[in-house]
């Protein structure tokens, strides 16, 4: 509960992954004391939620799931050519 309009200091390094909710409603992640995360907050009650999101994980998971689905079309191929082989 603010009972006036302020910043919410985290003793936490800034870095650009970070998401801020406010009340479930998005907001700015600022950064204050050269390298600490702020939010700006309104007066009132508040739920606040922070959220890491790497853009490295998303890169990495897009990467492995096209690796995954190439050893499975690999393998495919590779049985089906065995299985015709042995029909013939």
């Amino acid at each position: 509960n603010n009972e006036e309009d302020g910043f919410l200091v985290i003793a936490k390094n800034f870095e650009k992954n970070w998401e801020a909710y406010d009340n479930d409603k998005k907001t700015y992640v600022l950064k204050v004391n050269f390298y600490q995360q702020a939010i700006k907050i309104d007066k009132g009650k508040h739920k606040i939620k922070f959220i890491y999101r790497p853009y490295s994980f998303f890169v990495g998971s897009i990467i492995s799931l096209i690796i995954l689905l190439l050893i499975l079309v690999g393998t495919y191929i590779s049985y089906r050519s065995k299985w015709l082989e042995q029909g013939t």
